[in-house]
């Protein structure tokens, strides 16, 4: 017990940082200097327990506990701005775990208004980000050149685009137009991987930048007469559909019902973090964010409507599966994890068992899905089709192959 009398876990992991970063929190860091933290974790009973280290949500370290020692682990946290997320994750052969969380935001100068209501209302959306610096000058604000090439414009009228170059296979070219892009101002520098322009009607648009070639698009709405429906035309394929799923997410495939890319379901924050209802609008290939602000009376308003959501995982699937391999003796309880998803359901080990009854083989066979999914008899297909839409996102994420997960999204429209 601790003096105020509430209970303190003993067994969970501690995260200490320096002092001038507080949790939750944003800092002024100018001089770009690494910053680290320090993990610790205490001995354990069972032999199997380990301590997992995370940095903004990205695997770090696994060192091994006993009854004898405990472990440290320092993580150095790069002093880039945006958000920082340190986790640390104590488990054992149970699967018993016990976690903690230490995340804080760096800015290398004061934030505009824009930047703090974005910080303030989804301080994550802001994890991540490109390095990558405004142009100075000429049409390209933003462009990244990795698995997926981003390009963000200078003029709101030109439109954001996302190529995927890594893989022949995931070529499909996607764009989108900007809300009110006609009365915008020119994009000026947030911070690095962020731009924003200024609507001149309440509202601003701000495109955020993601190292893995993910974008989001938020929408700061400053006051009660601000607009409240953002229109986004797609560039897509012909033929292309947008369907929406049980959340309010949407997902886009081509003319043959391949995957293509997503939007998450949307989302809206006031000033104090409450949620502002918000949902997707369809026409044709236009998608609107509708914000419902009749009942907020603390602005401004952030919405954010996810503009796409890691179209690289249709290359990075198949990149996933080519490298990976049967966990190794010491992740038995990874397999025992997998082992008990299948059998949660007798529908689960039908199809598991169509697909070969073996975790080899189901890899094999999810690889040529991914590949050709016409090379797969209707039986396997079907089967696929039973086991993404019941249990696949969380069996890819345990399995390691976290960018397959995207194509439950794809399977669950087309089934």
């Amino acid at each position: 017990m601790d003096v105020q009398g509430w209970y303190v876990n003993t067994m969970a992991p501690t995260i200490s940082c320096p002092t001038e970063y507080k949790a939750g929190s944003w800092t002024t860091h100018s001089d770009g200097a690494d910053i680290v933290c320090k993990v610790t974790a205490h001995p354990s009973a069972d032999s199997d327990s380990y301590l997992i280290t995370l940095l903004n949500d990205d695997p770090i370290d696994t060192l091994p506990l006993t009854s004898d020692n405990g472990a440290s682990v320092n993580v150095t946290i790069p002093g880039t701005p945006g958000w920082h997320r340190v986790t640390a994750i104590i488990t054992n052969a149970m699967g018993d775990t016990e976690e903690q969380e230490f995340a804080f935001g760096l800015n290398a100068t004061a934030p505009s208004a824009t930047l703090t209501a974005i910080e303030n209302a989804t301080p994550e959306s802001l994890m991540d980000l490109s390095s990558l610096k405004k142009t100075t000058s000429g049409a390209v604000a933003i462009q990244t050149t990795d698995e997926v090439a981003v390009t963000v414009p200078n003029s709101a009228t030109d439109r954001i685009t996302l190529d995927p170059t890594a893989s022949d296979s995931a070529s499909t070219i996607l764009s989108a137009a900007l809300p009110f892009a006609a009365g915008a101002t020119a994009a000026v520098s947030e911070t690095d991987g962020v731009v924003s322009y200024n609507n001149q009607n309440g509202s601003s648009t701000v495109p955020i930048v993601h190292s893995d070639g993910a974008v989001q698009v938020a929408t700061v709405i400053e006051t009660a007469q601000a607009p409240t429906r953002f229109a986004y035309p797609l560039g897509l394929p012909e033929g292309s559909q947008i369907a929406t799923t049980e959340d309010g997410a949407l997902v886009i495939t081509d003319s043959s019902g391949f995957f293509i890319g997503s939007l998450n379901a949307p989302w809206a924050k006031d000033a104090r973090g409450a949620d502002v209802p918000t949902r997707y609008e369809v026409d044709g290939d236009t998608v609107t964010q509708v914000v419902d602000i009749s009942n907020v009376d603390s602005f401004p308003v952030v919405a954010d409507p996810d503009l796409w959501t890691t179209i690289k995982n249709v290359a990075g699937c198949a990149l996933d599966i080519a490298s990976w391999t049967l966990p190794a003796a010491k992740a038995v309880q990874k397999l025992a994890k997998v082992e008990k998803i299948i059998k949660s359901s007798k529908k689960v080990i039908k199809a598991y068992n169509e697909l070969g009854g073996k975790l080899d083989k189901v890899m094999k066979s999810l690889k040529k899905y991914v590949a050709n999914k016409s090379s797969l008899s209707k039986k396997k297909v079907g089967a696929w089709g039973t086991i993404i839409s019941l249990v696949g996102a969380g069996l890819f994420e345990l399995l390691g192959i976290g960018n397959c997960v995207e194509l439950v999204k794809s399977f669950a429209v087309r089934k």
